[in-house]
């Protein structure tokens, strides 16, 4: 096996694994805040994400180990290939980005307003990266082991509208950061969870494309060793995100208070079946 071939294939499998390991993990949880709850958007997000992302990582490790073993591979197929595995990334980018903005639109009371803003920041990014996606699948380059050899300046342009997406996100995330104060400077638990997991977030999408976009130019074949992980960092990231809200709906506590009117939840803002309110010092 050829030292690109070998690379690829140990990045896919290593991918693979760390997304079966995480699945395993938090399987009790997902049971119990996922299964176990009614059929909703939030659990079709999750099971899209959960396992959309094992199914695309098992197709490319299939992939590698059929069609895309031999030494001469021809171009279309390369093309098609890399094509199945730009799709995958996208579908799990613009998931987590759907479940950011859901959860902006419940912090911001669901104001028509800012709900408005989000759906046209994403309804742009995805016609955007769509449209580099399409200019970068038919203008790339490769070599007869399906090794990228040239990368067109379109997937740069993609790295920045999805970096400028998750900046806006989270300053969005950070004017709200008074919301649902609980006496004093403490603040509500959901609004202390939206910050934890939103800079968490933003550090990992905003570290994954600094790494992934100067290899694709610089070290091409390093770049291609690479590509599986972002599919499992973003199917990683978004289910957490998800258990992380769900659990914090099972275990808060109705509020007795009038610091905060009506729980937070993650869920029926999803479904429309509730309003959350805040009183906010901004």
């Amino acid at each position: 096996m050829q030292p690109p071939h070998f690379a690829r294939n140990c990045s896919a499998f290593a991918a693979l694994s760390v997304l079966i390991w995480d699945g395993l993990i938090t399987y009790p949880h997902e049971y119990q805040h996922i299964w176990k709850t009614p059929t909703g958007a939030v659990k079709r997000m999750y099971l899209l994400t959960r396992y959309f992302g094992g199914i695309s990582q098992i197709t490319n490790v299939a992939l590698m180990l059929g069609p895309l073993a031999p030494v001469s591979i021809p171009m279309r197929t390369c093309a098609i290939w890399f094509g199945f595995q730009l799709i995958s990334f996208l579908s799990l980018m613009f998931t987590l980005e759907m479940v950011l903005s859901l959860r902006l639109y419940a912090l911001y009371q669901q104001n028509r307003n800012i709900g408005m803003l989000l759906l046209f920041s994403i309804s742009t990014a995805i016609i955007l990266s769509f449209v580099c996606g399409v200019r970068t699948v038919s203008r790339i380059g490769f070599d007869e082991a399906c090794v990228v050899r040239k990368s067109p300046r379109e997937f740069a342009y993609f790295s920045v509208i999805s970096f400028l997406r998750h900046v806006f996100l989270w300053i969005m995330t950070i004017r709200k950061r008074n919301v649902g104060r609980l006496g004093g400077s403490e603040r509500a638990p959901v609004v202390q969870l939206m910050l934890r997991d939103g800079a968490w977030i933003f550090a990992v999408v905003s570290a994954l494309l600094a790494t992934v976009t100067p290899y694709t130019y610089l070290i091409p074949v390093v770049a291609q060793a690479m590509f599986p992980w972002p599919i499992t960092l973003l199917s990683v990231l978004t289910c957490r995100l998800i258990l992380n809200m769900q659990r914090l709906k099972m275990r808060t506590p109705p509020p007795s208070g009038p610091q905060l009117t009506t729980n937070i939840s993650f869920t029926t803002t999803i479904e429309s079946l509730a309003t959350s309110k805040f009183e906010s010092d901004d």
